[in-house]
């Protein structure tokens, strides 16, 4: 189904809303819509795991604050042109960035694809060939560097946590980085990234 600005719109904050597992968001340009971010919010508190990939530019330390604060994966692709936002049950393949000033003034096209439709298959296919949603799916204990799942709130394996819990110190100095494990020393619980995965 073709879709105008308002369309997108629309199915963007359906994609979030409905989304039981897992959302990708892949914009080069993020500004975040309060009433957008409310819902990624109400999508976390549900369980759902949340990727963004995003290019042209680094985000601002706003929006860095605001996505930190969801506990959302982010990717960084320098020469990122696509526009896409995919859920379990949806994708929508945009010329819209998630960006504030996109979703209430420019003029948009996008076409909405349900995962019945076998080109919903071949885009996620295509984004992985392509490395654009490969997300490091072991991350690292920020004091041990064993592989564990992501989580910015708990990044320490059980058995550093157990050791951790004593004296539930965010701001004490752990090893590495939770992303990509190296050793940084600006790392802590309240802070579970290096300057380059930031």
């Amino acid at each position: 189904m073709v879709l105008d600005r308002e369309q997108i719109n629309y199915w963007i904050n359906e994609i979030i809303n409905e989304s039981e597992k897992e959302i990708i968001i892949i914009s080069p340009y993020i500004k975040l819509k309060n009433d957008v971010f409310d819902k990624l919010n109400r999508a976390t508190k549900r369980g759902v795991k949340i990727k963004l990939v995003y290019g042209k530019k680094k985000l601002s330390d706003e929006e860095l604050h605001k996505l930190y604060n969801l506990n959302i994966q982010t990717k960084y692709i320098s020469n990122l042109h696509s526009k896409i936002y995919i859920n379990e049950y949806r994708c929508i393949i945009s010329s819209m960035n998630l960006y504030e000033y996109s979703q209430q003034k420019n003029i948009e096209i996008g076409y909405l694809i349900n995962k019945q439709n076998t080109d919903y298959s071949h885009l996620i296919n295509q984004l992985k060939k392509e490395k654009v949603i490969d997300f490091n799916t072991h991350n690292h204990c920020i004091r041990c560097n064993t592989k564990i799942e992501f989580n910015k709130h708990k990044p320490l394996c059980k058995s550093c946590y157990s050791s951790w819990v004593k004296f539930r110190n965010e701001h004490y100095k752990e090893n590495f980085c939770h992303l990509c494990g190296t050793k940084s020393d600006i790392i802590s619980m309240k802070f579970p990234f290096c300057g380059t995965c930031y």
